[in-house]
């Protein structure tokens, strides 16, 4: 086991890969860590990511095969490429609902992941951009909260323009009758009645508001 010293604010890429290492305590004063920090430590079983890293790593733990446990903290908002790749051994994985990006391969041959829960709402869910070659992670039975990202939400501006207006109507609308894509803030604005889809109830509700019939929006 290795233990880092508190006050330790930067972990540079490479630092410990291809490495014997099986258990690291990474203190929580970290703020920056490289890419490649435990590739291919092939006897690490659990690993701990400090509460001010925004984001993990291109292959962080990239061919860590016996990896079982890995905590996500809240204010993740980008797993990049390769993060775990080929982590034969994780079973299970809680993704935060500030995550926003999840880039190429960063699940990819992860074959014995059995479950994914995601402290989001399914809708914030399909707002997440992810990348080729996470079949995996799509695969898996996945859960759902209700938690909500931590970013301002002009409810009603479906096509993020800055106001609500008939556009807003007309660009739902088109979404649902011919799924013609929304922005990613475009889908959480969209939802309206805060009940985990976009429905027409949603657009008829958005309607109402621009010509004063609805005051308040989200209802």
């Amino acid at each position: 086991k290795v233990t880092l010293p508190s006050g330790v604010k930067t972990l540079d890429a490479y630092a410990f890969n291809e490495s014997s290492l099986s258990e690291i305590n990474i203190p929580d004063s970290v703020r920056s860590i490289g890419t490649e920090l435990f590739y291919d430590c092939y006897a690490l079983k659990t690993a701990h990511i400090p509460p001010k890293i925004s984001e993990i790593p291109d292959n962080m733990f990239a061919f860590c095969t016996s990896l079982t446990n890995v905590n996500i903290p809240s204010n993740i908002t980008v797993i990049n490429k390769g993060a775990f790749y080929y982590c034969k051994g994780l079973q299970s994985i809680s993704i935060p609902v500030n995550v926003s990006f999840i880039g190429n391969s960063a699940f990819s041959e992860c074959t014995a992941l059995n479950s994914v829960s995601f402290a989001g709402t399914e809708l914030v869910w399909k707002t997440i951009r992810i990348e080729g070659s996470n079949t995996y992670l799509m695969q898996a039975p996945m859960t759902f909260g209700k938690e909500e990202p931590a970013v301002t939400v002009l409810y009603g501006d479906v096509n993020c323009n800055g106001m609500v207006d008939i556009t807003d109507v007309l660009a739902l609308n088109t979404n649902l009758l011919n799924g013609t894509p929304l922005p990613a803030l475009g889908i959480r604005a969209a939802d309206v009645d805060r009940d985990g889809k976009l429905t027409f109830a949603d657009s008829l509700v958005i309607l109402k508001h621009t010509v004063s019939l609805v005051n308040k929006l989200p209802l």
